[in-house]
């Protein structure tokens, strides 16, 4: 029996803090990947940002400290929080509210123009979802050593003071947006961050309001009934032993599975 190439778990929008011991969503399979249904869609950011044209980077330590650990999904350390706090010290980009339901599988990436103070610098970018009371709930996360800008076998520095497009790319997801309500509905926010490099802390100078280059690549899945909520069930965060005896955290609705 042929079976598909990909089977992905698709989590339902849920407020933060409600799915940390049952997750809501539904089981997802494409016959190929990348799956006819699933092209990417660029977003320019510029007209999301809310903050100045030019926005100078000083990112505090609290940054990221809600976020959880990457890529545990079953154990305390992988439980993310309200993300608001993080949003607040970061420059934000947050979108209009939803108009349709969509559905996100695959890698987003965010491209930005920026501008460093010294020859090393980290760029930490996430994809939030905001709900209309205010909390923001993590879809997805990057964080980009600069001198792998261009890739990681040949590191090159940054020459202070000179713009560069960079290209983050964020982890693989699942994840389905419900329809928002006029005023009231669920909003895409993308906060970007400074992480702390070798050195030390950089500033970095981002270019939103002003740049055609500021975007965020996402790949919609096309798919009947993204406004309501068809066949939706829950699974159980659980942690689990690596073969090496180890304590580990995952899930059985994590990370795409390829056959």
């Amino acid at each position: 029996m042929e079976e598909p190439r990909l089977r992905a778990w698709m989590p339902d929008s849920a407020p933060v803090g409600s799915d940390r011991e049952l997750r809501p969503g539904r089981w997802v399979t494409e016959p190929s990947w990348p799956a006819p249904g699933v092209a990417p869609q660029r977003t320019a950011l510029s007209p999301w940002s809310d903050g100045p044209a030019t926005a100078q980077l000083r990112s505090a330590l609290p940054v990221g400290a809600a976020s959880g650990d990457f890529l545990k999904f079953g154990d305390v350390p992988g439980q993310y929080g309200d993300q608001a706090a993080g949003d607040g010290r970061s420059h934000t980009f947050t979108g209009p509210v939803l108009e349709e339901g969509v559905e996100i599988l695959g890698a987003p990436s965010v491209t930005l123009r920026v501008t460093a103070d010294r020859p090393q610098a980290q760029l930490a970018v996430r994809l939030c979802e905001v709900f209309p009371d205010g909390p923001s709930k993590l879809v997805t996360t990057g964080l980009l050593n600069l001198t792998h800008r261009d890739g990681h076998a040949e590191p090159e520095p940054l020459e202070p003071g000179r713009a560069y497009d960079v290209r983050v790319p964020l982890f693989a997801i699942g994840h389905r947006l419900r329809r928002g309500q006029p005023r009231q509905g669920l909003r895409l926010r993308v906060p970007v961050a400074v992480g702390v490099a070798v050195a030390g802390f950089s500033v970095l100078t981002v270019e939103s309001r002003s740049s055609s280059t500021a975007s965020i690549c996402c790949s919609p899945r096309s798919s009947p009934g993204c406004g309501r909520s068809p066949r939706t069930r829950c699974v159980r965060r659980t942690a689990w032993a690596s073969p090496a005896g180890r304590s580990s955290s995952g899930s059985n609705c994590g990370s795409p599975s390829l056959r």
